[in-house]
């Protein structure tokens, strides 16, 4: 039987726990998946770990890069040899509800959708998943043929179950080589999909790590600069720049706050040229506009911009920011 969905599976040395995503994958109540995993030259015990599976599951397919390409080109080729109807895309330390696909399939299926986002949990121990699940879904309110809403929904690949005739109908591929890939796919598949269903329950558990990218401090965090280039380059091309302009200046203007603020201090005086150069009319407009952005990235902008008064608000929310967390942790 042709499978309806494929699951991809993207690794690069998470042995400690790629054993426990895949039983979460194995063991979901709908059955009829394909499981395309893709390991990007692990180091450590991550092959041995998917070779067992591959052993117990005649539905594990298994790559073996011999050199490490990076998380983008691994999705990449997965998209291209997969053979269901469907494509859900996992990475190899996260774990989901045991209904998921089930859930997503019947929904697309029932809405004849092309697309079905749902919500998530962050973790770092897994406690906190039972705590964590049954929070009010942040996508409740929101209309699934309100584009404006949906691409300010969060951009991840792994809370979404794409259509795949028309995932390889728009060319969809992520960026390689760049941290931040899913915002041009989340962006791609919200404005060329006219059918799209929101699941607003949260079946996704993406788990937290110091060392995986949400934590990066060092120069990969400029690669949302390109990013961003790319994201506009491709809005332009479609005729969506003008109507989704204010959208992409204020998340234009969020990543770059972003970015500089999780720098290494070292880093700090290039992160803050390349601000300077990216800074454009169109982010001053809104910046110095009553459109919506977070209070402190005004701030931020403002003392970049070289108001005084702005440089001690600036300061005044980092003494603040600082005390909290030293106060939170301990």
């Amino acid at each position: 039987m042709k499978p309806l969905v494929t699951i991809a599976l993207a690794t690069y040395n998470v042995e400690d726990y790629i054993y426990e995503s895949l039983q979460s994958l194995i063991n979901q109540s709908y059955e009829n998946i394909e499981f395309i995993c893709i390991d990007d030259n692990s180091t450590d015990g991550t092959i041995e770990i998917l070779k067992s599976f591959e052993r117990k599951d005649q539905r594990i397919k298994l790559t073996l890069k011999t050199k490490n390409e990076g998380l983008s080109v691994s999705r990449n080729e997965a998209a291209k040899i997969a053979n269901g109807k469907y494509i859900c895309f996992v990475d190899g330390d996260d774990l989901v509800d045991e209904n998921l696909i089930e859930k997503a399939v019947k929904l697309a299926e029932i809405e004849k959708s092309n697309l079905v986002i749902w919500d998530y949990v962050v973790f770092w121990d897994n406690k906190e998943i039972q705590q964590k699940k049954h929070h009010r879904s942040n996508l409740l309110n929101i209309h699934n043929s309100d584009k404006k809403a949906l691409i300010q929904t969060p951009s991840f690949t792994w809370a979404k179950l794409i259509n795949l005739n028309k995932f390889r109908h728009l060319k969809i591929e992520f960026p390689i080589g760049l941290t931040k890939q899913d915002i041009p796919v989340h962006w791609e598949l919200i404005l060329n999909t006219s059918k799209i269903s929101i699941l607003p329950e949260r079946l996704t558990y993406h788990r937290q790590r110091h060392t995986g990218t949400s934590y990066q401090s060092d120069k990969k965090l400029f690669d949302v600069v390109e990013v961003y280039e790319k994201l506009k380059i491709k809005l332009l091309e479609n005729n969506h720049y003008s109507e989704y302009r204010d959208i992409y200046v204020m998340q234009h203007l969020n990543s770059l706050y972003s970015m500089y603020d999780r720098l290494k201090s070292n880093l700090k005086p290039e992160g803050m040229a390349i601000l300077k150069k990216e800074i454009n009319s169109e982010h001053l407009n809104y910046l110095y506009s009553n459109k919506p952005l977070r209070k402190q990235i005004k701030i931020f902008f403002k003392m970049i911009e070289g108001s005084k008064l702005h440089l001690i608000y600036y300061k005044v929310w980092l003494t603040t920011r600082f005390i909290y967390r030293k106060f939170k942790i301990s």
